[in-house]
């Protein structure tokens, strides 16, 4: 896949970018180090990531926290009007031009090098820049220059141009290369050939031919077929090509291929944006526990060969080293052996060593000694050698051979557990049914406790204090019904005002449980109310704490009787519409039981166990680790719907982790299912 955007890629994104153009901006987001995610006002999302991305997309990106730049732009950029995005000239630079309470602003977007975003303000200084680049005087404060080349078609510069083949001289003309440059060619071949009867497959000699044989007649269809590829150029983004090699994406470009020859390797999408998210969505293939632990012993396996075959040259370099110096070695440790008779101390041997280096090759060879130990240094063709000075130097060789032979013993022996582990690994993979992972769009609700009722009746509860403050005061209407537990400490329910009595009983289910009830394992009476009799305010001299309210006027109340909450998995089904836009009651298209639908993607679905339909699994108030539960009902979903696998196994671990309530266990009449295969029975059988 090619890692920069061209001229042409550029254009295509600005062309589609006229979607944004009066829209306000949203927010920004990191999606990694260097790119950032821009929303708008009307949901479009523009990828900027340079210097190989700038389209709007459609795909789902997992947010980062935000780097220093997306920070200065969040902020700088908030509720800004965009008033025109643009290309500058046929460079490979973007220009969105905004409106902000200070002033306009103009975001820069380079895709050469290793690309930038620049923001500028309308005296073209820079207010904040990803990269500063010392050589062009780019950094804050400074003046950015905007510089708009032009592409020239005529017949002269394609004459100035160099290359030495058709296919060079036209890439070097239009700026661009590859498969573009390869479908202009297919169709000057056929123009060339209709209008000037050129000789066909045409070549830069054919070309040249034609222009002398032709003269003005040349020109007019040289002009002509330039001119209409020029308007063709300039006007893509409406459509976008993925190149394949076999199976795998390779390339792409938002130019319409005509030959038939390309066309039967690529395909083609509407937009610019969504050919770029398809052909960066490289399916991702899940990997298995077994796969996982086998690719991991083997990996240990491998890095230990490795470490062995080093060790096992180094040995016999140093032998041969020793071999090939004998007299040069036995010499200088001569010298060593005699100053230890004559008893001359460690400190007057290397002030000794130091004076005789500038002389003496021999003491040159002596890099350290270490007299307590008996051992000393030699540095004998290029390595550092370290021999015992007190044996002869023929038993300090045929000890290093040695030790080189144990270590190729320990080397075939580990050739050996590595090939049977790649053997078993190639087993694991015979009898391992691989999926790929299904990606899925993350939904507003999620960031909440939430559940769907039989009736479509979206329940949105709070997680935490912070977060009953937010569903109170941002999402709570006055005509919903607001369920709150009869205790101190529990999350905030809400359900729509078109409720219907079941889902006024699930919801008082998911206040209780939600609340200090479930950690103390007992039930309490949940009380309900219409949205106008939840307030804020707090009578005159008292204080409400984050999360708290005060409820005015008449209650209903209800009494579940059950501490049980249950776990599911609730699937997208295709070619169905879901309403699932802020402060909707309302969700469709999504169930528990697809049977045989198709189905588009998988969500963790938990709620009160009474009003789950379809395979579910019991939860109790308890103390396991998240962890082991998340294992256990994963995969008893996944024996049981096994049809669905490929769904479930694409469920993100963090959302598991977000549905999963805290302080719970899995009911024991769940763990008996899976047997001995169970994780708490591996668990318990550990502990005896």
């Amino acid at each position: 896949m090619k890692g920069r955007l061209s001229w042409l890629d550029i254009r295509a994104g600005v062309n589609e970018c006229q979607k944004i153009v009066g829209m306000h901006i949203k927010t920004v987001y990191s999606i990694s180090k260097k790119s950032i995610l821009i929303k708008f006002s009307n949901k479009e999302q523009l990828l900027i990531d340079p210097p190989s991305k700038f389209h709007l997309t459609y795909a789902t990106h997992p947010k980062i926290n935000l780097t220093p730049n997306a920070m200065f732009l969040r902020r700088a950029l908030n509720n800004c009007r965009v008033e025109k995005v643009r290309q500058l000239g046929f460079d490979r630079i973007a220009a969105i031009h905004m409106n902000s309470a200070e002033g306009p602003l103009v975001l820069v977007v380079e895709m050469y090098a290793n690309g930038n975003i620049i923001l500028i303000n309308q005296h073209s200084v820079i207010l904040n820049l990803m990269r500063p680049v010392e050589h062009l005087d780019m950094f804050k404060d400074s003046v950015y220059m905007m510089n708009e080349p032009q592409l020239e078609l005529s017949l002269e510069r394609f004459a100035s141009v160099p290359g030495d083949t058709l296919k060079k001289k036209i890439g070097s003309f239009l700026s661009l290369s590859g498969t573009v440059i390869d479908d202009v060619i297919f169709r000057m071949n056929k123009v060339f050939g209709e209008r000037l009867s050129a000789e066909t497959p045409l070549t830069l000699e054919k070309v040249l031919k034609a222009q002398e044989e032709n003269g003005e007649a040349f020109e007019t269809v040289f002009s002509e077929f330039f001119e209409d590829i020029l308007t063709e150029l300039t006007n893509v983004g409406d459509c976008g090509t993925i190149i394949y090699d076999g199976a795998r994406a390779v390339s792409f470009t938002p130019w319409k291929l005509q030959s038939p020859e390309e066309q039967q390797r690529t395909k083609v999408l509407a937009g610019f944006g969504a050919a770029m998210d398809a052909a960066f969505a490289t399916p991702v293939i899940t990997e298995t526990a077994a796969e996982k632990k086998n690719r991991k012993i083997r990996e240990a396996q491998e890095r230990s060969l490795k470490d062995k075959i080093a060790e096992i040259a180094r040995h016999r370099s140093q032998a041969e080293a020793l071999s090939e110096h004998q007299e040069s070695v036995q010499a200088a440790v001569g010298i060593i052996t005699h100053s230890v008779a004559s008893g001359v101390t460690g400190e007057e041997f290397r002030r000794f060593q130091k004076e005789a280096e500038a002389t003496n090759p021999l003491a040159k060879m002596i890099r350290k000694v270490d007299f307590a130990k008996k051992k000393v240094v030699l540095h004998v063709e290029g390595q550092d050698i370290e021999i015992s000075y007190t044996s002869s130097i023929f038993e300090q060789i045929s000890k290093i051979f040695q030790l080189a032979k144990k270590t190729e013993d320990k080397a075939t022996k580990a050739r050996a557990a590595l090939a049977e582990s790649n053997q078993k690994g190639e087993e694991i993979k015979k009898t391992t049914v691989k999926f790929e992972k299904v990606s899925r769009p993350i939904h507003w609700f999620e960031k909440f406790h939430w559940f769907v009722t039989k009736d479509n009746d979206l329940i949105i509860a709070g997680r935490d204090a912070k977060q009953n403050e937010i569903l109170v005061k941002k999402y709570l209407k006055e005509t919903d019904y607001y369920f709150h537990a009869d205790i101190q400490g529990g999350s905030s329910v809400i359900a729509g005002k078109d409720a219907t009595e079941e889902t006024k009983g699930t919801a008082a289910s998911m206040a209780m449980c939600l609340s200090k009830t479930w950690e103390k394992g007992v039930i309490s009476s949940v009380f309900s109310v219409r949205g106008d009799q939840v307030s804020k305010t707090a009578p005159a001299g008292e204080y409400l704490t984050q999360g708290s309210f005060m409820v005015s006027g008449k209650k209903e109340f209800y009494h579940p009787h059950r501490l049980e909450y249950g776990f599911s998995i609730i699937y997208k089904l295709s070619d169905t519409e879901n309403r699932d836009q802020d402060n909707d009651r309302k969700l469709t298209g999504f169930t528990t039981e697809p049977n045989d639908e198709e189905v588009d993607y998988a969500m963790p679905f938990i709620g009160p166990y009474k009003d789950i339909s379809g395979l579910k699994y019991k939860i109790l108030p308890g103390k396991a680790k998240k962890g082991m539960i998340i294992k256990e009902v994963l995969a008893l979903a996944q024996a049981d719907a096994p049809a669905l696998k490929k769904y479930i196994h694409s469920i993100n671990p963090r959302d598991m982790e977000l549905a999963i309530i805290s302080n719970c266990k899995l009911a024991q009449a769940e763990i008996v299912k899976r047997g001995t295969q169970s994780v708490f029975a591996k668990k318990d059988k550990k502990k005896k």
